[in-house]
């Protein structure tokens, strides 16, 4: 969808906002971030905390200033309007700068394609989430049933599917580029993907729909850090895993 200029404005500031808070970083901080301007509870008198929390607030004041400075040195290089970044906008990100993430997703298409995703799964074959290994035959489920209407195991014999099965997990690490992706895939983990058939367990399906909930209400709300790409949960084991494809 086209993006709005109020979006587009947004964008820029906090483009703008990295760019000044990093060149402070190189040049004005020695390597170190903008001070924020609070100090942690801590055993002390009343003047000296005091006098310590002044201290505080005059650095990051001064900090604040010199983020401003490069980011409206930035503003002027690039030929950006001077009052893009806000003063109140700007301190709330300098305030938060140690928290920042930038997180690059990538289509289901371009899974198949990256090289990231390949070192990724590569590297999860072999753990103990089996988060790889789990992955590939969710990805073969999906074009068993693209394919034949139906997920591996949904009939009544669950034995009779698994060759077919198999074949289309190999498929999938083909296209991968994984090698030696399906056959590391243990048969009793295989058999018992295809024995799931599609059923829905009310356990898992607790787990992951708060899971889903919680990612939801982070994007509504713009706060904290969403999950970086694919969340894998292993109901056999209840362990979960994270992979950046």
């Amino acid at each position: 969808s086209a993006v709005s200029p109020t979006q587009r404005r947004q964008q820029l500031a906090f483009w703008v906002m990295c760019a000044a808070v990093s060149s402070f970083v190189e040049s004005d901080g020695n390597g170190l971030l903008p001070v924020v301007g609070t100090i942690p509870d801590m055993t002390s008198d009343t003047s000296t905390y005091v006098s310590l929390q002044a201290i505080y607030q005059q650095q990051a004041a001064a900090d604040l200033q010199a983020v401003q400075a490069h980011a409206a040195h930035i503003c002027s290089l690039e030929a950006l309007p001077a009052d893009l970044v806000s003063p109140d906008a700007l301190k709330l990100f300098c305030k938060n700068a140690n928290a920042v993430e930038v997180l690059d997703y990538s289509t289901l298409a371009g899974e198949c394609e990256s090289e990231r995703s390949r070192a990724a799964l590569a590297a999860a074959m072999g753990d103990d989430a089996s988060a790889g290994a789990l992955y590939l035959l969710l990805r073969g489920a999906q074009a068993y049933r693209a394919e034949r209407s139906n997920w591996p195991g949904q009939g009544e014999d669950v034995e009779e599917d698994l060759p077919a099965f198999k074949q289309f997990v190999n498929n999938v690490a083909k296209e991968l580029n994984l090698s030696n992706g399906g056959s590391a895939i243990s048969d009793d983990l295989m058999l018992e993907f295809c024995r799931w058939g599609a059923s829905e367990m009310h356990s898992v399906a607790s787990v992951m729909g708060g899971i889903a909930s919680q990612e939801a209400i982070k994007a509504v709300c713009h706060q904290y850090v969403p999950l970086n790409n694919t969340f894998i949960f292993n109901g056999l084991n209840g362990t979960t895993s994270v992979l950046t494809l």
